[in-house]
């Protein structure tokens, strides 16, 4: 429940987020306890799910190792729990440019649709600002509709499908 911060110190990063449908959703800083909750919520992933997420079906144990200990400067991380289980994981990490980083997120698939993905890239894109990050990229498959439509990704259109020469 702590972020590293650009000083060395630490500090409490734990926000409660409203969702679409009028339920909140305490997010988190995760610490590095919270590996092995990580790696079940990605390993509990629905097949396709855990495609779009990985690009590919390869082993979680490395991702979520790298979510779980994430210092907030290089790569920061957030998790969200419902009734003790975590339903969702979001992190960026920058990239060689000075201020920008490539985002990723997860959402549980019995809560998609909740408005819970656009949460997360919201206090991504917040808290990235308040680190000097002003520009994220994503890399995401065609197919990959859910991400696309995602209303947080102001350069895409809000339900957008592949589009024609991509």
């Amino acid at each position: 429940m702590t972020l590293a911060s650009e000083g060395g110190g630490a500090r409490l990063l734990v926000r409660d987020v409203l969702l679409r449908d009028g339920a909140t959703l305490r997010l988190q800083a995760p610490v590095p306890s919270d590996f092995e909750d990580i790696r079940a919520f990605y390993d509990g992933l629905w097949p396709e799910s855990r495609y779009f997420r990985f690009h590919g079906y390869g082993r979680t144990d490395a991702v979520a190792r790298a979510e779980a200990e994430a210092s907030g400067v290089d790569r920061l991380a957030l998790i969200g729990r419902h009734d003790g289980r975590v339903v969702t994981v979001a992190s960026y990490e920058g990239l060689r440019e000075p201020g920008a980083a490539e985002i990723s997120l997860a959402v549980a698939d019995d809560l998609q649709r909740h408005g819970i993905g656009t949460r997360m890239l919201e206090q991504l894109a917040a808290l990235g600002g308040e680190r000097g990050i002003h520009r994220f990229d994503a890399e995401v498959m065609p197919d990959n509709y859910p991400m696309l439509g995602c209303s947080g990704m102001p350069a895409l259109p809000c339900g957008a499908g592949p589009r024609s020469g991509s």
